[in-house]
Formats: structure tokens, sequence, C-alpha cells
């Protein structure tokens, strides 16, 4: 095997070695055959998906000396500079580490001489969006306006970053994504060429982790192949790359579905235990989820959603047995937690957190179904999920009754409790604002079974500044406090708390008064342990002050 990383080895040199990007070597190579070639381009998309190469193809076949309009000959004297990197003509640079204004001014002095050997200059700028504002208002009138012989090729992964008014004076082509079938197929090609063993599995596990990028599963290939293993099958191939056995993540679903709390902890300790991703087990139970959810719509589809070729029969599973919201409402959930995780220093207790209370949460997200595959329920602690939770719960889905000769009464159904009835009792207020003061404590408490946040916040850091039977105004120390508090949903429940216990009539207004100073510019004789945020936080978590001395 060559020194060189597999990606170099094997970077595409003419058009129809382009894997994936059909629509736009179809446009560039009829551009050229109809004289029809553009002043400036702009390639954006995700990376590994050939941008940079394209953009050397291009600046190849618009100089070959034997252009027919669809390759570059790769034999001419044009060719083979350009390919062994020695052309004058074809200056290419990295905008991240010479993206100045002073980097820039020199090549906008060199565009306006003419080329030394080829018959168009062209310059191609990687990751375009790094560009100083100042870069990019220097290079604007050139970009509108450069030299007849002259081709400037802006390659970029965030296109939004880049000013309008240098995206509207480009021709733009979006790539996208590389099929996984398609990688797949090319890294067996790859493969077969190095001499290595791959097969169909194994080559479609390195296509998914690729992500739809050629380059990245090039690297994956070649970090495999260096194991030295003889067969590189689907098995090996996950344990190279410290992936989960493709059971666990199906187990891992299935155990999601149904609720079973215990398998998702014990598979998810057991995942971080033998050092597996948590990142990619979670994203790949995201792709399984995914995957289910198209074929419930329409199977014929599931060639988009990149499932494993033995996949079919788990996601018909998933289809019958679970509504379409439900799958919905985990792919977000779980979307999030993959979020979460990139950001937290435990992405083990992230990751259980989120799959621990999407199956708490199973009722809501799923209606009444209670088994992965069948109806009959999973047992646990002796119930079945079906008889389990008498709570009621709002259904997510419609279920349309079958009809039947002679319909069936409705059952009855106890009326659902409203949601503040579990609010303590508050001893009865005066009209006006000593007697609000008085009980301020209280009505707070009243609003912890709904929110540790929104508790903390109003006990720790608020007062009542005026009453008089009809208007209440809250005043806040802090803005953190009053922003906390002047959420949608946390204004919602202030309110009604309130409203439940000084009439419903009473308009509730939120202000912010003078922040209290730092604990270090407070008097003297109040200490850390007498403040009101150590004693709120310890009656919280019945807790107890400790002071050193």
């Amino acid at each position: 095997m060559s020194a060189r990383s597999l990606y170099r080895q094997y970077r595409p040199r003419r058009f129809q070695e382009v894997v994936g990007q059909e629509h736009i070597v179809e446009t560039l190579k009829n551009s050229i055959k109809f004289d029809r070639l553009s002043h400036a381009y702009l390639l954006c998309g995700p990376r590994g998906t050939g941008k940079t190469t394209i953009a050397r193809i291009l600046a190849m076949l618009i100089n070959c000396h034997e252009n027919d309009g669809n390759d570059p000959c790769l034999m001419c004297t044009s060719c083979r500079s350009i390919a062994d990197g020695s052309a004058l003509d074809i200056i290419e640079f990295d905008a991240a580490s010479r993206g100045k204004v002073d980097e820039i001014r020199e090549i906008i002095d060199r565009i306006s001489y003419a080329p030394a050997e080829l018959k168009y200059k062209v310059y191609i700028m990687d990751e375009a969006h790094m560009l100083t504002r100042n870069a990019f208002d220097a290079l604007l009138k050139t970009l509108e306006e450069p030299p007849a012989y002259t081709v400037i090729i802006l390659c970029t992964t965030e296109p939004h970053r880049l000013p309008v008014t240098i995206r509207s004076r480009c021709q733009r082509f979006d790539f996208g994504c590389i099929p996984a079938a398609e990688v797949a197929d090319h890294l067996r090609a790859v493969a077969a060429r190095e001499n290595i063993s791959l097969d169909e599995e194994a080559a479609y596990v390195l296509a998914l982790q690729g992500e739809g990028s050629m380059r990245d599963s090039l690297g994956l290939l070649e970090r495999v192949a260096a194991s030295g293993d003889e067969q590189l099958d689907r098995a090996a191939v996950e344990s190279l790359l410290g992936l989960s056995n493709r059971q666990a993540i199906y187990e891992a679903v299935k155990a999601l579905m149904i609720g079973d709390r215990h398998s998702l902890a014990a598979l998810t300790f057991s995942a971080h235990s033998t050092g597996k991703n948590l990142d990619r087990f979670a994203k790949d139970m995201i792709s399984v989820l995914h995957a289910g959810l198209i074929y419930s719509i329409d199977k014929d589809l599931l060639s988009n959603a990149a499932p494993l070729p033995d996949e079919e029969n788990v996601l018909g599973e998933i289809a019958a047995a679970f509504p379409q919201n439900g799958l919905i409402r985990c792919i977000e959930e779980l979307t999030e937690t993959v979020s979460r995780m990139k950001n937290s220093s435990q992405p083990l207790i992230v990751l259980q957190a989120g799959l621990l209370g999407l199956a708490a949460d199973k009722k809501e997200a799923f209606g009444e179904s209670g088994s992965f595959a069948g109806g009959e329920g999973f047992e646990e602690g002796g119930h079945t999920l079906t008889e389990k939770s008498a709570e009621p719960y709002r259904a997510v889905t419609k279920v349309t009754p079958k009809k039947t000769g002679k319909p069936a009464a409705p059952a009855p159904q106890a009326e659902p409790k409203h949601p503040l009835d579990n609010v303590g009792p508050v001893s009865p207020p005066t009209a006006d604002l000593a007697g609000i003061k008085k009980i301020w404590p209280e009505l707070t408490l009243a609003l912890k079974p709904f929110g540790v946040h929104l508790y903390t916040m109003l006990s720790c850091s608020s007062e009542a500044i005026f009453y008089d039977g009809e208007r209440l105004e809250i005043g806040f120390h802090y803005q953190y406090a009053l922003e906390v508090a002047n959420t949608p949903d946390n204004r919602c429940v202030l309110v009604d708390v309130l409203r439940r216990h000084l009439g419903a009539g009473v308009k509730v207004e939120l202000s912010i008064i003078s922040e209290k100073l730092p604990l270090e510019e407070t008097a003297a004789e109040e200490t850390l342990s007498g403040s009101e945020m150590v004693y709120a936080a310890l009656d919280l978590f019945d807790g107890s002050s400790v002071v050193g001395k």
C-alpha cells in the first residue's frame, strides 16, 4: 500500500470518476461544451463530498489541449503539470490560513497578469468563508469583473457566512451528501485494488459512519485495514471502530419502545464500559428510528434512509407496532440529547437521562401501544404496561374504531384533574400589600411542584412591591430571575397559581428593581451562610449549613 492516504491516492481526476454529484458534473460539462464558462463559481456543501476535487478537474479540463468537453485527457503537458502541482497558473490556497486582506490584495494584484503557460489562470479558494470582512470587500470588484483569462472558484462548507454580495456574483453549486450505497460500492472497488478483503455489509457500515463524506469513509477504510485482519467483515469493522453491535442497537430501540428502563440502563452501561462511542450509539438509534418512520410512510423510500440490508424485518415491526408521531417524538428528543452530549463531560449520564426520560414518558409518546411487536405488554414489577399507569394522559394519536353491527357504548372515563389541584393550601390574604408580604413564602412554595427552577427564582430573588386587590406587581432583584419567570410557560403557571389564591380577576405584573450588590460588597455582618439564597437551597434539598472557621 502506498504511503499516501487512500483518499489522496484515489482522488478522482476525471468527471466520470466523481461519485454522487452527477447533477453538478453534467452542468459543468455542458457549460464547457457550449462555451458558457462562468468567471466565478461557488461550490458549497458538506465536507468530503468533492468540492475541491471538482474544482481541480474543472481547472484541468478548461486548460486541456485535447479538450472534448467531457473529461481532461491527462496526457497533455497542461494536464500533467496541473496533476503534479507544478502549473504556475493554477493557484490554490486555504483561506483559513491566508484570509487576511493583505494576502487577498496580493492575489488581486497578480490577477491582472496574463497566464504564464496555460490558457486560463484558475484561483481555487478553499474554506472561503474564513476570509475576513475586509478581504471580502477587497475581492468584491475583482470577483465581479475579473480578466477574461481568469476563473475564480470558491469552495466552502458554510455558504451562509459569505456576504450576499459575494454569493450573488458567483455561479453556485450545492453538493449533497453522497448516498451510503454509492459510497459502499466505491469502498469495495478501492479495497479490491488494494487487496483488502472487505465484504458488502462491512463496506456499508463504513459508509454509514462516513455520514455522506467519501473522504471520511476512505479514511475509516484505511484505519480498519491497518489492523492487518485478513477478512474485514461487519463484526470486525464494528469492533475496530469501537461501535456497538447492531443487535445492541435493535435491543435498545425495542427497550425504548416498551419502556424497559432496566434494559436501557444496562445497554448504555455496557456500551460505556466496553469503550464504545456513546455519541455513535445514540446516532445509530436515531437512524433505526428514522428508517422505521420512513418504512411506515412508504417502504419504497427506504433506500434514502440508508438502513443496513438486514434491518427490514425490524423496521417492519417498528412501523406496525407504533404510531408515526411517537417515532417523530423519539427522534427529536434523541437528537437534542446528542447535542447535549457534545457539550457535557459526562455523556453517559446525559444519554441515560434522555433515554430513561423517553421511556418514562412512553404513554404520551406512543399512545396505547404497550409492546414492541405484539400488544401483550412488557412485564415490569409484576404488572404489564397497559395495566400499570392509571394516571390520565393526553393521547397523541387518534384511533379510528372498527365498524361493527352494534355500536359499543363508550366506556366511562374519570374527569381529569386540573394540574393546579395539587397546589397546597395557602393562608387567606388580606387586601393590602402587608398581607401579601406576610404570605409570600407560602405563595412561592405553592409553585414548587411545577418546577424547582421557577420556585427558586421566586423564593430567593422576588418580593411583592404593590397590591391593591386588583393588581399585583412582583419585583425581582436579578434580571436573570425575571427572565426565567417571564418565559411563556413559567408565566402561565405563576399567574394561574396566584389567581387561584388571590382571585381570578387579579392582574399580575413583573418588573425589575435595583439589583442586589455582589456578596463581597454587602455589609460585613451578612455572611454567605446567612444569605437568603443559601437558606432557600438548604430548604430545597433538606441540607444543613457548614461554615468554615
